[in-house]
């Protein structure tokens, strides 16, 4: 003792006296798992969708102009969107571009691309197309879908990427769609939702990937508010 102080035990002593009783805590609780997995439920913000088309199914969810649609109406559109999306071959993951003004179809976006398990890369209307053709190529988006008003800004020497106007073509495309519910018992809340890019200011564009809970949470908070 020198001047009251105390010694305080070292890491490595207190490791070994706690060693002991932790690992037989550990072997206790490992005995008392469940053997079966226990119920998770993902965060999904399809999820939301799909309820809102039962809960509120004549509800008015979305005006573009003289449009309207119910979130029943909705909730098939979104639905129709994945399952044509995945019959012309899209896989898990896939990255599915837009570059369109402020509408429905930018709206069913954010859901349908990530029901039929794709990942969203909604492009900035603003940015030149040297950096719309960066952001293409650096996603690896397979398809690009645009607003007549701003195919200009998409470079012509872009290879690999199918190009659809939302406006001639978007409707044909849920055509060829189903109106039944789309499995995502594979789908997990840590799998990226949406890839949105930065302006680059300072540099090239930088993609900040969204995972399903990021948004999620985004919207639980949005309805809290």
């Amino acid at each position: 003792d020198r001047g009251g102080l105390c010694r305080v035990p070292s890491r490595h002593a207190n490791q070994q006296a706690l060693e002991g009783p932790l690992q037989q805590a550990s072997n206790e609780c490992s005995m008392n798992q469940p053997k079966t997995k226990v119920y998770r439920h993902e965060l999904l913000p399809t999820h939301f969708l799909e309820r809102a088309g039962d809960a509120y199914a004549d509800r008015i969810a979305v005006v573009d102009g003289e449009v309207e649609y119910t979130w029943r109406d909705f909730r098939t559109r979104a639905r129709r969107f994945a399952s044509a999306l995945q019959a012309q071959g899209l896989e898990k993951g896939d990255r599915i571009a837009f570059l369109a003004l402020n509408s429905e179809p930018l709206l069913l976006a954010h859901f349908g691309v990530p029901l039929a398990g794709g990942t969203l890369v909604s492009i900035n209307t603003r940015l030149t197309s040297a950096e719309i053709g960066y952001i293409l190529e650096q996603s690896g988006s397979t398809k690009v879908f645009y607003s007549p008003e701003l195919r200009d800004q998409i470079p012509d020497t872009l290879s690999g990427v199918a190009l659809l106007n939302v406006e001639d073509e978007f409707e044909d495309l849920l055509s060829q769609g189903g109106d039944d519910a789309l499995p995502t018992s594979g789908f997990h809340e840590d799998e990226t939702l949406a890839i949105n890019y930065t302006s680059g200011t300072t540099g090239p564009p930088k993609g900040a990937m969204l995972t399903n809970a990021n948004t999620a949470f985004c919207i639980t908070r949005i309805i809290g508010d």
